[in-house]
């Protein structure tokens, strides 16, 4: 893949992007001063940071986690093969295949968890770039860019430690999901590993918890709602905060919206009337 994108949010922001084959990131995010730079490979990733002027912050310093996420990402793997942990997830009692499952809910899980996942090849360096600019701009780590597949390769292996190395050996473990299975194996198994409250951790077993109906029983509004979960199962649950909720789901739909898949008036107004019962939402970014 050769592309160079370049996003632009104001006139001291800029970021370029080149990819230049298929597992290989390279680029410059500069932000009011403050210089990121990315070089990624196959083999390792190493990250330069640099503010001048108002300060420094590793000024002129190289330092790669590359090879301590390659050896946390082997060790993982050399103690359970990722053959025999996608076995144990199918395994699992409640494990719901696509096809129990409506196209409205995968279409919104895609649509507001990753929707470049069907063209990407398991890293997004849009959402990368982005995520970056906006940790540089909180002078933290809010947000980390994961697609599906990065999420899922958590999931499987790593904890939820924000730790570069924790990164590296989860970009590792997403680069061999993709190479083994097929993105409709990975939007599977991402259904079946992450949590939507209450105890549930597949979708089949939330839908029966919540809606009191089989996975493929699901209307609009319900697969709308569900999707939205996972971003934060314990605020999102809607037997704790139905309010909160919806106004979750309204996030989900806008996206749906915005990704081509149109909602029913119906829907909309159903989740409107219960977001009114609770303070606005605050949007929360991914921090995987």
């Amino acid at each position: 893949v050769d592309a160079a994108p370049t996003i632009e949010s104001g006139a001291q922001e800029s970021t370029v992007i080149e990819i230049t084959d298929s597992l290989a990131l390279s680029g410059t995010i500069s932000v009011s001063g403050k210089k990121v730079s990315i070089v990624a490979a196959s083999q390792g990733i190493t990250i330069r940071r640099e503010q001048k002027e108002d300060g420094t912050v590793f000024n002129g310093t190289m330092f790669t986690v590359a090879g301590q996420g390659y050896e946390m990402y082997q060790a993982a793997v050399a103690e359970t093969s990722l053959e025999s942990m996608v076995d144990s997830i199918r395994s699992k009692e409640g494990y719901t295949t696509l096809e129990e499952l409506p196209d409205t809910y995968l279409n919104a899980v895609v649509s507001v968890e990753d929707h470049r996942f069907y063209s990407h090849f398991g890293l997004d360096p849009i959402a990368i770039c982005r995520a970056l600019v906006n940790d540089i701009r909180a002078g933290r780590y809010v947000e980390g860019g994961s697609t599906i597949t990065q999420q899922l390769a958590k999931n499987l292996y790593f904890s939820q430690e924000k730790k570069m190395e924790r990164k590296i050996a989860e970009v590792f473990a997403a680069l061999e999901l993709e190479r083994k299975y097929s993105k409709d194996e990975i939007l599977e198994l991402y259904v079946n590993t992450i949590s939507f409250g209450d105890g549930y951790h597949t979708a089949g077993d939330a839908s029966r918890g919540y809606f009191g109906k089989e996975p493929w029983q699901m209307n609009e509004y319900e697969c709308t709602l569900l999707a939205g979960i996972p971003n934060a199962p314990s605020r999102y649950a809607p037997t704790r905060n139905p309010g909160l909720a919806a106004r979750r789901q309204q996030q989900v739909l806008r996206r749906m919206e915005a990704c081509g898949h149109p909602i029913s008036s119906s829907t909309k107004s159903r989740a409107a009337a219960y977001a009114s019962q609770t303070a606005p939402v605050q949007t929360e970014q991914r921090t995987g």
